[in-house]
């Protein structure tokens, strides 16, 4: 059956927001009913953006994160394709939807790139008057009115008013409520309130600079991106990171990524530092193991650290950046897999004697590649050098045993191996940490074990 498109020609458009950040939501809304002469109804959760979708009749845009409550946005794509309606999807998310597995099969109509919110619903704005979602809306762009509305609830978030503010009394007749650089108050949102105000108005020619103020302090202010979609980030970065080590070594790009991956996610890493919370909610993409299995060990060996009452952020800063550069220089995903010459000898079919020998240097090379980089903290070279050691002397490159392998390092060992958990049936912390009870029973690795012990408790 053939899709069919919604067409509008002079009416209200409807438009469906998801979202978890209720500022976002109404900060995406007042810009699109100013600029669409739009009805937009939003929702914190797929099944909430569902139920809208059944109960509106014509849905004319719908625009979703993908992690969302309930569901994701994904779903929510898959939902109306399954109508056959073409309503025009767009996501609005962190990592674009060719980098999410979810969207290979169906891929939204556009997407907008978070945090460049503003830049993208420009270009939804110009596409729906270029005809590409094949739906007319009417637009108020060319209809000259001298205000625009906004929510009393989106103004408490700003510390200072950017514009005037006007409260509407007649059809043509608005009065000054509040001035240029006043506080808005949680108090003044619920006067409002009580006055049965749904909105409040701006003058039209102020209103880009309302709009790019507000996006501004809702990034500075919004609360960290949900586990899931800060892991698939890591990963996407990690990726690019990846790339150039393997193919060009060390440049100023890979510096630049390397610390811009860091600086994303540790800022997640120290708002979740919930080891059982990790294991719930992320898996190793098996089609893309070294790339997420090395943004997983961050994650958990920060767990593990956090475990240890290690809440430096330094500590953190190591053991991250020491997980996006431990298999730089493999490329072979099964190579990536083995932890042990056991491992290594036991893989059908047998690795090539050229394998062999890649997979005994990868760590030696990573860690004097790491040496030849700027602003690296001490440590790091030495933890991504000794990952493959092991505590009973059985490892490589120098056959260290639990006496010599370092704290740090030892942490990361434990992080690479319950990380390897993730990407096996028996990903489940109770298990690995019974499966290694005789391996971690000596040295700092048993103060570890004893650590992940407590968060089974």
């Amino acid at each position: 059956m053939e899709l069919r498109y919604e067409t509008l020609k002079d009416m209200q458009a409807t438009i469906i927001i998801a979202d978890a950040s209720k500022n976002l939501r109404d900060t995406i809304s007042m810009y699109l009913e100013n600029n669409l002469d739009a009805t937009v109804y939003q929702a914190d959760s797929a099944s909430g953006a569902l139920k809208l979708i059944a109960d509106i009749p014509h849905i004319h845009l719908i625009i979703s994160e993908q992690n969302l409550a309930s569901g994701t946005g994904s779903e929510i794509l898959a939902s109306i394709r399954q109508t056959q309606q073409k309503i025009p999807f767009v996501l609005c998310c962190s990592q674009p939807p060719d980098q999410i597995p979810a969207f290979k099969n169906t891929p939204p109509d556009d997407f907008i790139l978070k945090p460049s919110i503003d830049q993208g619903l420009h270009k939804i704005i110009g596409n729906v008057h270029s005809g590409k979602y094949q739906i007319q809306i009417r637009s108020r762009l060319f209809n000259h009115e001298p205000f625009v509305k906004v929510k009393p609830r989106i103004l408490h978030i700003l510390d200072k008013l950017p514009t005037d503010i006007y409260v509407k009394l007649q059809a043509d007749k608005f009065l000054k409520a509040a001035h240029k650089g006043d506080s808005f108050t949680e108090d003044d949102v619920a006067k409002f309130a009580l006055k049965n105000v749904d909105y409040l108005y701006i003058v039209a020619k102020e209103s880009d600079l309302f709009f790019q103020t507000t996006l501004q302090k809702i990034q500075e202010v919004a609360e960290p991106a949900p586990l899931e979609d800060a892991f698939l980030l890591s990963s996407a970065m990690q990726e690019s990171i990846q790339k150039i080590a393997t193919v060009m070594g060390v440049t100023p790009e890979l510096e630049r990524l390397i610390a811009a991956n860091t600086k994303t996610t540790l800022s997640v890493i120290q708002k979740n530092p919930s080891l059982k919370s990790f294991f719930t909610k992320i898996s190793i993409d098996p089609d893309n193991y070294i790339i997420t299995h090395s943004a997983a060990i961050a994650y958990v060996a920060c767990g593990i650290a956090k475990a240890l009452d290690w809440h430096s952020e330094h500590t953190y800063s190591k053991l991250t950046i020491a997980a996006f550069l431990h298999d730089v220089g493999l490329d072979n995903p099964e190579l990536a897999k083995c932890r042990t010459d056991i491992e290594f000898a036991a893989h059908k079919p047998p690795f090539s004697h050229a394998e062999h020998t890649i997979w005994r240097e990868h760590s030696t090379k990573a860690a004097d590649l790491i040496r030849t980089m700027h602003d690296i903290p001490p440590d790091v070279d030495h933890i991504v050098a000794q990952h493959h050691e092991r505590p009973d002397g059985s490892g490589f490159p120098l056959g260290l045993d639990y006496h010599r392998i370092s704290p740090l390092a030892a942490l990361f060992i434990v992080a690479h191996d319950l990380s390897h958990c993730l990407h096996h049936d028996e990903a489940h912390l109770q298990n690995f940490i019974t499966s290694q009870e005789k391996e971690y029973n000596k040295g700092f690795f048993k103060k570890i074990y004893l650590a992940l012990q407590t968060l089974e408790q």
